[in-house]
């Protein structure tokens, strides 16, 4: 009420706030809880005003046609001269949020005029990613139009690696740089990000393990035969086959020597 909110973080909780208004410019920026005895933190935020706005609304189903009730939804806005590959989805999204409709029907907040890019993933009720592709798109809005997409969400391959030594320690980025570089039977290489998830925090790294322990994939990928080549301090120590099946969560354990 009066341009005013409270919000409470547990102490020297870090993360970055997000503030939307109808009318208005989202304003991001980060954040860091005050400790558990200081005083209450007050940040003051000017939102500018939005120009002519438009919006983009999706309907997520399986190949079964049934609806997707839980997704994640993330924006980017791209710049005029992207070169519209995948690189943007490894960059810092305008917002990111998890939402559910019975129906599989998201409206995405309206969007001011330009490019964007959306990637809409299918999660459970606790916002744990399914073994379902992801819908990604790019949309271009010049202020007066819209777009209602129909996304089929095929069945894809969850893929987490458990990296441990000859002594079944687990692997530590810390002590030493891991390099993942999975990619399907004879195609070039690509770049993945394999996320960690534990105490309320989401960890992730491109193409390496963010922490010690097990990582997953950021996004289900397809089906079929994979290689999967593992270098520690720029050193090749593990290079194997995998064969990753649609509709699954799939732990390998990798015993690296």
């Amino acid at each position: 009420a009066d341009g005013r909110a409270e919000l409470t973080l547990a102490p020297d909780a870090r993360g970055e706030l997000l503030v939307e208004a109808d009318g208005h410019v989202p304003n991001r920026q980060p954040v860091t809880a005050p400790a558990a005895a200081a005083p209450p933190r007050t940040l003051e935020l000017f939102l500018d005003p939005a120009g002519a706005r438009t919006g983009i609304a999706i309907t997520a189903v399986d190949l079964d046609g049934e609806p997707v009730p839980y997704v994640r939804v993330e924006t980017w806005r791209l710049p005029p001269d992207a070169v519209l590959g995948d690189g943007w989805r490894r960059s810092t999204p305008l917002w990111s949020r998890r939402t559910g409709d019975p129906e599989g029907h998201y409206v995405l907040p309206e969007l001011e005029p330009g490019d964007y890019g959306i990637r809409l993933r299918a999660t459970d009720a606790d916002g744990e990613a399914l073994p379902l592709q992801p819908f990604v798109a790019t949309f271009a809005l010049s202020g007066s139009n819209g777009f209602d997409e129909h996304a089929v969400l095929e069945p894809g391959c969850l893929l987490g690696l458990e990296l441990v030594d000859a002594a079944g320690r687990a692997l530590d980025p810390r002590a030493a740089p891991i390099a993942l570089d999975l990619r399907r039977a004879g195609a070039d290489p690509t770049t993945r990000r394999w996320v960690q998830r534990g105490d309320g925090t989401v960890l992730a790294a491109d193409d390496a393990p963010p922490a010690a322990g097990t990582c997953w994939l950021d996004e289900a990928v397809a089906d079929g035969l994979y290689r999967l080549r593992i270098s520690v301090d720029g050193e090749l120590r593990l290079d194997r086959s995998l064969a990753l099946r649609a509709g699954e969560r799939q732990l390998e354990r990798c015993v690296v020597p």
